[in-house]
């Protein structure tokens, strides 16, 4: 006999709709700042609770001594677990063509970017045993050109002031220069870059004040790989954009060759003696002149054709420093394409400043100084290139082992 007065069990009461409203979805997904960005956030943690009624947490399984040998290269980013791994794997698989991706990490982030649309690489299908033989290098670079490319370098505006400080200690008069890319550089962190990226500069000076040095001093502080372009003897468009295939002496574009070798998407190009360019093809290649100034601007350097591979390329990403003794030598859409920094020349005063700092950067004998400080000041030493000269040489002769 059942009793009238016992009370039925409670039942949860159902889900209200305004409940659904205020409760915010879960994705990991950022909105992007800047059009040209596709960024994920993989180091997307849910608040605690926010797992479901079982809120022990379970410790992922970290990377075994085999797994850190293999994927070394990633220690830098701080991935210690499959997961991480898993997340890094997933951002370089799913990036798209145009649309670069970053994701976050304990240490830094992981950005990259594709080079080419890699259903293009695909829908031309596999290569021939003949086309391999006949041109190896462009079957390799084809095959490569749909991986993914990293976008490296300082990731903040503090690692950018610091490189910055770091190389104007060095290079105390290259100082409006160095200051053009910082204030570029930390622009494009502040709209959304986790890379190294500045506007095309264009660096004009005296002969032997050092420029190549600095832009090889530029790459190394900035962990980026430098492709050199030499202008004094680019005689047509192909180191830019490469050469026909159909000839069997046509070679990949010098730009191509470093950044798909290098898996880097926004390595520096540096274009030295650009005042000294000229176009000797005699109309049967684009001026090389005219070739470059789709690479200066950053809306038609996202698709440029190469011809050597006979696909096109995204070429915006790359950080271009043009160094030239003769600015007036310099074609005027070049220089309306980029940051314009002419340096006087060297002084005495600036010499024997530079003189100082590399004795004693060097560890060299201090009364070394006084000579060199002289002899810039009676004109003996007249350019960085001079000096430099005179300061291997007193270095040579310190290390010089003694003969018995």
């Amino acid at each position: 006999m059942t009793n009238d007065n016992t009370k039925p069990k409670s039942k949860a009461s159902p889900p209200r709709p305004e409940d659904d409203a205020n409760k915010q979805p879960r994705s990991l997904f950022k909105p992007a700042k800047p059009e040209d960005l596709d960024p994920l956030d993989l180091s997307y943690r849910p608040p605690d609770g926010d797992e479901g009624d079982d809120t022990s947490e379970q410790p992922e399984p970290e990377l075994d001594d085999f797994a850190r040998a293999l994927y070394g290269e990633y220690r830098d980013y701080g991935i210690t677990t499959y997961r991480e791994l898993d997340r890094l794997n997933s951002a370089a698989s799913e990036v798209r063509f145009g649309k670069p991706r970053v994701a976050l990490f304990k240490l830094k982030p992981f950005a990259v970017m594709r080079l080419t649309d890699a259903d293009l690489v695909v829908s031309m299908g596999a290569i021939s045993a003949e086309e391999r033989k006949d041109h190896p290098t462009k079957a390799n670079l084809l095959l490569n050109s749909g991986d993914a490319a990293e976008l490296k370098g300082p990731h903040s505006v503090d690692l950018i002031d610091s490189a910055i400080a770091d190389l104007y200690a060095h290079f105390p008069h290259f100082g409006p220069a160095l200051q053009a890319i910082r204030e570029c550089a930390n622009l494009s962190i502040t709209r959304g870059a986790q890379w190294l990226e500045f506007r095309p500069i264009l660096i004009s000076s005296g002969p032997g004040m050092g420029k190549s040095t600095l832009a090889r001093a530029l790459a190394d502080r900035m962990a980026l790989p430098v492709i050199w372009l030499d202008g004094s003897t680019m005689t047509t468009s192909v180191p830019l954009i490469g050469g026909d295939a159909v000839f069997r002496s046509s070679r990949a574009s010098t730009i191509v060759e470093g950044m798909i070798n290098n898996r880097i998407g926004n390595p520096i190009v540096v274009l030295d003696e650009a005042d000294k360019i000229a176009d000797m093809s005699r109309g049967a290649r684009q001026d090389p002149t005219q070739a470059l100034l789709a690479f200066l601007e950053r809306g038609s350097a996202r698709r440029v054709h190469d011809h050597f591979l006979g696909i096109d390329l995204d070429f915006s990403h790359l950080n271009w420093v043009l160094l030239a003794n003769d600015l007036n030598r310099i074609s005027p859409a070049v220089r309306d394409r980029c940051k314009v920094i002419q340096l006087p020349p060297l002084t005495p005063d600036h010499l024997a400043a530079i003189a100082a700092s590399e004795v004693e950067r060097r560890h060299l004998e201090p009364e070394l100084v006084s000579a060199l400080i002289k002899a810039c000041r009676v004109g003996q030493i007249k350019s960085l290139r001079k000096l430099h000269k005179a300061l291997d040489a007193a270095q040579a002769v310190r290390t010089r082992p003694l003969l018995h």
